[in-house]
């Protein structure tokens, strides 16, 4: 710091700060997420000024329980995510039984495929044999 001011120090650490956050950009999954949490902020805070016309910051505390509030709130997330694991695994064990079925045609083509070069085949061998004989 010998030599500079306060605020050329600052300056200089801002510029080394900015350089770090260039350095370690958030991977694009790492900003979809973010962007996804902030608009369903933005959406729960319009929710709740049009249900209650204020928003949390101008709730009085008195007349709530925050933590009891959040407790409410996880406890719904847990009931909303319990019903998103049993859609999931209820469509998931259609997408297998489905594939399943599939694979099981597949294998019933193959098999018809086979049986009908096979009659070919002896179609042709008889066909030929017929022209031998006329000869």
């Amino acid at each position: 710091m010998a030599g500079k001011t306060i605020e050329e120090f600052i300056n200089e650490l801002k510029a080394q700060q900015e350089q770090l956050n260039k350095e370690r950009e958030l991977p694009n999954t790492s900003k979809k997420v973010l962007e996804i949490i902030k608009n369903q902020l933005v959406e729960q805070n319009k929710k709740g000024l049009n249900e209650y016309g204020k928003t949390i910051d101008d709730a009085d505390d008195s007349q709530y329980d925050w933590n009891f509030e959040a407790l409410a709130e996880c406890a719904d997330a847990l009931q909303y995510l319990v019903k998103e694991n049993a859609r999931l695994k209820k469509a998931l064990g259609m997408a297998e039984r489905a594939y399943n079925n599939l694979l099981r045609d597949y294998d019933t083509l193959g098999k018809l495929y086979q049986l009908q070069a096979e009659r070919n085949k002896n179609s042709l061998w008889y066909k030929n044999e017929l022209r031998k004989g006329e000869k």
